[in-house]
């Protein structure tokens, strides 16, 4: 099972992957928002190992722990907007809201990517991860 560590060093991996493709202008929109989303995975993972030493396994399992926990509200409110990002830029669709799109900047532009997604979901999730304090203990 990868360790807390582990997660985190996929996490700076993927951030170092988003730098890398903002080089290129407004180009990859889509991979920025996907790339940031598993950025958002791995942080999770990080915390899902370090809390419960387990691992979320998949999609369904790692919302079920955001949101049995009200302690991860903002997390999973966060995690939710980004999964639906990297959905739209993979299958140019949203599940939950039955829209679908012709290409990834008819959802979000490069700029609302740097701004909404980035600077905004992406960055709060980090800042709500980092001011977790250890769960009470029982």
């Amino acid at each position: 099972m990868p360790t807390e560590q582990d997660h985190l060093a996929l996490a700076v991996h993927n951030q170092e992957t988003i730098d890398f493709l903002l080089t290129g202008g407004d180009r990859f929109p889509d991979w920025v928002s996907t790339v940031a989303f598993y950025k958002a995975i791995h942080l999770i993972e990080a915390l899902i190992a370090k809390e419960f030493n387990t691992h979320g396994v998949d999609h369904k399992g790692r919302r079920a722990i955001l949101k049995a926990h009200n302690r991860y509200a903002n997390i999973y409110r966060q995690y939710m907007a980004l999964e639906e990002a990297a959905n739209i830029a993979r299958y140019l669709c949203d599940y939950n809201g039955g829209r679908s799109f012709r290409t990834f900047t008819d959802y979000c532009a490069m700029a609302d990517v740097k701004s909404n997604i980035l600077g905004g979901r992406l960055r709060e999730l980090e800042r709500s991860l980092a001011a977790l304090k250890p769960p009470k203990k029982k």
